[in-house]
């Protein structure tokens, strides 16, 4: 994300993030149980939480797998709109 945006900044800009971002996490956890009825268990809530989690983390990854190899595919077609030319010559070096 710093280098994405090109902000100047440093390692505790990151672990600022990742430490809130786990306080909200452990917060919702929290709420979300007790909105629950009083006949879940601790136990029997995070077993479904985490089924839930990686249910929805193996969507997420295909989805991502989807986008980067159609990511990688344009890539490669623009890198041989580019690199035409110096196929036309054959690799031979014109200095004009």
């Amino acid at each position: 994300m710093i280098a994405t945006y090109r902000m100047k900044s440093n390692i505790g800009f990151v672990m600022y993030m990742a430490d809130s971002i786990g306080y909200l996490g452990s917060f919702l956890i929290l709420v979300n149980k007790e909105f629950m009825p009083n006949s879940v268990t601790w136990g029997n809530y995070f077993i479904q939480l985490v089924f839930s989690a990686s249910i929805i983390g193996a969507i997420l990854g295909i989805f991502s797998l989807l986008y980067f190899i159609r990511k990688k595919e344009q890539m490669k077609e623009s890198d041989d709109e580019l690199l035409a030319p110096w196929h036309a010559t054959k690799g031979e070096v014109q200095i004009s």
